[in-house]
């Protein structure tokens, strides 16, 4: 889910640049929880071979895509459109926090990635949690709604554990924090 204030936007594209740097012009991407304007496939459409989208809702018309982009409609935990072993990435950017069924996702994950291909997410820490609701509730400078949707605030180790159980092998997962250690970035190989 994405929101259309200048804070978020801002904090979106923060999260962007770092998946900026893992593709090139034969990356498959698949990102889920795109957001319904799909915004960071369309600003990667470009230097990619191809990008899928997933998230509940789709605002922007499919005809006016690039060609190499594909959006789907999919209220998760469901099945994610996409073959299996067929992404060289799957980004999840500020979207695991908005899902139940979290241990599903993380199977169709490792189902669509290639060997070898990569999974980045980010999502706030716990101690994120009272900043967020006030930035939202007291100061209204980030979208309320988005932050009443946050399902769950994961700790470094319910991340790494639920990998796990999803089939990615713990030395292969990278976990930091950024933003003064209120935002979390994995990047595990299958």
């Amino acid at each position: 889910m994405r929101s259309f204030n200048f804070l978020d936007n801002f904090i979106a594209r923060l999260r962007e640049r770092h998946i900026r740097g893992l593709v090139d012009e034969e990356t498959v991407i698949c990102d889920i929880g795109c957001g319904d304007d799909a915004s960071m496939l369309l600003r990667l459409a470009p230097l990619i071979k191809k990008g899928i989208g997933v998230n509940p809702k789709i605002a922007i018309s499919r005809s006016s895509l690039p060609t190499n982009i594909e959006l789907h409609e999919v209220f998760l935990p469901n099945h994610i459109p996409a073959p299996d072993k067929s992404a060289d990435i799957v980004s999840m950017l500020a979207a695991i926090e908005h899902l139940t069924g979290v241990d599903r996702v993380l199977l169709e994950v490792t189902r669509i990635l290639k060997p070898d291909g990569k999974f980045f997410l980010t999502t706030p820490t716990p101690a994120a949690k009272p900043l967020l609701e006030f930035l939202a509730f007291k100061l209204g400078i980030i979208s309320s709604e988005e932050i009443l949707d946050h399902k769950h605030y994961f700790s470094k180790k319910e991340l790494i554990d639920e990998l796990i159980r999803a089939g990615f092998e713990e030395n292969k997962i990278k976990h930091n924090f950024f933003e003064f250690g209120l935002n979390q970035r994995v990047i595990a190989v299958k």
